[in-house]
C-alpha cells in the first residue's frame, strides 16, 4: 500500500503493467483447472447420476424396513439392510472420488482466481492491493491469535 507515496507515478504504472501481466498470465493457467475440474463432472456424469440412484436406492430400502417393521421380519431386515449397505457403498465412494479429483482443480484455483480477479481489478493496481491483503493479514493475526 506504502507503493502509492514512495514511487513517483510513472514508476508505479511501469510496475502495476508489468505485474498484471504477470498475474494474468497466472490467472490463465487458474482458469485452464478450473475448466479441467469441469471437464472432470461432464465426463463422468453418468457415474455422478448412477452414484446418486444408488443412494437413492440405498434410502428406499432403509425407509422400506422402517415401514415394514424390523421386528416383524428380521431375516428380511438384515438381508435388504446388507443390500443397501453395498448399494450405500458403492454410490458413497463412487461420489468420493470424484470430489477428490475435484479438490484442486475447483476448490483451490477457486480461491486462486478470487484473490488474483480482485487484484487485477483493484483501482489502485495490484501492487497496493497486495499490500491491502497483508495488511488484512495482519490484522486477523493480530486481534483473532489466541495464545
Amino acid at each position: 500500500m506504502g507503493i502509492d507515496y514512495l514511487l513517483p507515478s510513472k514508476a508505479k504504472e511501469y510496475v502495476d503493467t508489468k505485474v498484471r501481466g504477470y498475474l494474468e498470465g497466472v490467472q490463465g493457467r487458474v482458469d485452464q483447472d478450473i475448466s479441467s475440474g469441469l471437464n472432470l463432472v461432464k465426463e463422468n456424469r453418468w457415474k455422478i447420476g448412477i452414484a446418486f440412484l444408488f443412494l437413492a436406492i440405498f434410502y428406499l430400502a432403509i425407509e422400506s424396513i422402517k415401514l415394514v417393521g424390523a421386528s416383524n421380519f428380521p431375516t428380511l431386515a438384515a438381508i435388504v439392510s446388507l443390500v443397501a449397505l453395498f448399494f450405500f457403498a458403492g454410490g458413497f465412494l463412487v461420489l468420493l472420488n470424484i470430489f477428490m479429483q475435484l479438490v484442486t482443480p475447483i476448490g483451490l484455483a477457486s480461491v486462486v482466481r478470487a484473490l488474483l480477479t480482485f487484484l487485477n481489478k483493484s483501482p489502485k493496481g495490484p501492487i497496493a492491493a497486495g499490500g491491502m491483503l497483508c495488511l488484512f493479514v495482519s490484522f486477523a493475526l493480530r486481534y483473532h491469535y489466541h495464545a
